[in-house]
């Protein structure tokens, strides 16, 4: 049996976007493309897809679940508070950030500097599965690649100051 680890894989969408019911008007494809992956690989990604003003519910589910790591789809635009406010709460619990989709992908040095461990830049099924098995160490998996050799993915380590390595 694979060892299982509990991912977040997070969506927000602003009121312009919700259909008279209240349910937002599109399904957030790529978080569910890559929890596919994820699944497949053996670790319990939860898709979440949320409005602004429920940070307060992720913020409690991230302190109650404790997750292995939390990715953010980002969009430019004003999704992009929340995130950076979720990402900041999310560091400061311990868990490690990863940024991807269409911001991300386009200046990933900026999504860095807003509180983000990695960026996942282009098609991130193959990448997503790399980092979660480097974030978890995970068991039977003989020696995950370590972060600089993972194709797609973009990292900032801080030493006296942020250095970047871009694959």
């Amino acid at each position: 049996m694979k060892s299982r680890s509990i991912i977040y894989l997070v969506t927000f969408v602003t009121a312009d976007f919700l259909l008279p019911d209240g349910r937002p008007s599109y399904p957030p494809m790529a978080a569910l493309y890559l929890a596919t992956a994820l699944r497949r690989a053996g670790f319990e990604p939860r898709v979440l897809h949320l409005l602004p003003e429920h940070l307060p519910h992720l913020f409690s589910l991230m302190e109650t679940e404790k997750p292995a790591w939390i990715g953010f789809s980002t969009l430019t635009g004003a999704v992009l508070a929340p995130t950076i406010e979720a990402s900041r709460r999310a560091r400061k619990l311990g868990i490690p950030v990863v940024w991807g989709g269409v911001h991300a992908s386009t200046v990933p040095e900026l999504c860095l500097k807003n509180d983000a461990d990695y960026v996942v830049a282009g098609e991130g099924e193959e990448t997503i599965v790399e980092l979660a098995d480097l974030c978890k160490g995970r068991k039977g998996k003989a020696r995950p690649a370590p972060a600089n050799e993972i194709a797609g993915l973009i990292c900032a380590f801080l030493l006296e100051k942020v250095h970047y390595i871009i694959n």
